[in-house]
Formats: C-alpha cells, structure tokens, sequence
C-alpha cells in the first residue's frame, strides 16, 4: 500500500460506516415509529374484532 493513499483510503472506510450506520439508525427509527401506528391501529378495532 502506498502511504499517500493511506488518508484517502481511510476516509473512504469512515464515510462508508458513516453511511451504513445512518441507514441502520434511520431503519430502526423508522421501525420503531411504524410499530406504534400499528399498536394503535389494532387499538381502534374495538368491535370489529371476531
């Protein structure tokens, strides 16, 4: 490996798990939002129910 590479190549890692990790923070953020509208979803059934 060339050393005058060394900061490009570390900076492209740190912009990838920079990347990946957003996209998992914004997934479960988005999962966790999602699972209260359902919980409130089935809430409204009321007697719909069978």
């Amino acid at each position: 490996m060339n050393a005058t590479h060394a900061g490009f190549i570390l900076a492209a890692y740190l912009i990838c798990i920079g990347v990946v990790g957003g996209l998992i923070v914004v997934t479960w953020l988005d999962h966790r939002r999602l699972k209260r509208a359902l919980a409130q979803f089935e809430g409204r059934r009321g007697s719909d129910a069978p």
